[in-house]
């Protein structure tokens, strides 16, 4: 029957689809989890080699311990403007580009 066979075709499209976005998802997962770890990793050995000048015990000196709360503030700090502008960028960009497409279709057609 034809109709039964379109049902089949539809839900295996279907289920396609969500193992597709499933492994989207999960694509997504990793990398976040590698950007996270980059990051960790990029900031420990910003402030390490701007803050620690001594080795002579095992924890921090105070003046070392305020230079990477400085140091870790402000690498967050501009983690958090640069993603703010690259929001503000990407917004205005597809704004630009709607408006584009609007002009394109606007325009009569010779």
């Amino acid at each position: 029957n034809a109709e039964s066979w379109g049902i089949r075709l539809a839900a295996m499209n279907m289920w396609q689809e969500q193992q597709d976005r499933d492994r989207l998802l999960k694509q997504l997962e990793v990398l976040s989890m590698k950007d996270a770890v980059r990051m960790c990793n990029n900031i420990t050995k910003q402030c390490f080699l701007e803050c620690i000048q001594r080795f002579r015990s095992k924890t921090l000196e105070p003046s070392e311990e305020r230079c990477v709360v400085r140091c870790t503030d402000k690498f967050f700090e501009f983690q958090r403007r640069a993603g703010e502008r690259y929001s503000e960028k990407s917004y205005a960009d597809q704004v630009k580009f709607v408006e584009e497409q609007k002009k394109t279709l606007e325009q009569p057609k010779q």
